[in-house]
């Protein structure tokens, strides 16, 4: 397209060039997942809560994937208005207005996770709660309310959740980092970002989370059977265990 010297192929390379890199882009965020222990990380300990706790942590890449992905498609939509609006032969208004609409949306998400509020996913388990710290929610539920643990589908996208449900009684919270409205005493959320909330029930997404999947199912059953035991969470011997469920699979 550069060698051919049309004004036009040389206009439409970026926008074949920036299609390219968006679904490069989406391959990369298909196989992330199925990426193996390339980018796995550690748990951690925390001080940072009373009482301490042990973080399980989420996968930068899964989070940032998506973010580029908007990006790359914002860039595209935005780079045709601002051509429409600068061509010669005329500006066709409806079109300026759809492309600049569809870009401007776009490029929100990464907006927000650059200025903090939109983050990768967490866990924080302590001797008391699970907090699961969405991409735009948290939700807490107490390790003495969870009625059972179990593993699922989504398909969707395709990839396995956990989902941890409480009693009827349970006590549980959830909240949104992101803006919404309410209509009819229930909440409309502006974007999309997490998996919508389950009453008395937190539902994690495996991909999102930089760690073994099945070692983190049996880490939280551990604790779930061994209420005893809780009382180590935030503790050296919390990791120790963690290692001793994965070198066991």
């Amino acid at each position: 397209m550069l060698r051919s010297g049309d004004p036009a192929a040389t206009s439409a390379l970026k926008y074949v060039v920036l299609f390219g890199i968006g679904m490069a882009l989406v391959l990369a965020l298909a196989l992330r997942p199925r990426s193996g222990p390339f980018f796995k990380r550690k748990v951690r300990l925390t001080r940072e809560h009373e009482p301490a706790a042990l973080i399980v942590p989420g996968s930068k890449v899964y989070f940032w994937l998506p973010q580029a992905i908007c990006l790359c498609f914002s860039t595209i939509f935005l780079l045709a208005s601002y051509g429409i609006a600068t061509a010669e032969e005329g500006v066709h208004w409806p079109l300026f207005v759809i492309f600049t609409t569809i870009g401007s949306a776009m490029i929100i998400p990464p907006i927000l996770a650059v200025t903090g509020r939109l983050r990768p996913e967490k866990l924080v388990l302590s001797t008391d709660s699970i907090v699961h710290h969405g991409w735009s929610s948290q939700t807490e539920l107490y390790w003495n309310d969870i009625n059972r643990l179990h593993a699922s589908f989504n398909l969707q996208p395709l990839q396995q959740l956990l989902n941890i449900a409480g009693l009827s009684s349970a006590r549980w919270s959830h909240r949104y980092y992101l803006p919404f409205s309410t209509i009819s005493g229930k909440p409309n959320r502006l974007w999309n970002m997490d998996q919508l909330p389950h009453p008395r029930w937190i539902v994690i997404e495996c991909p999102r989370f930089s760690v073994d999947s099945i070692t983190l199912y049996r880490y939280l059953d551990f604790y779930i059977a061994n209420p005893a035991l809780r009382i180590e969470l935030g503790e050296k011997s919390s990791i120790d265990r963690w290692h001793s469920i994965h070198s066991g699979i």
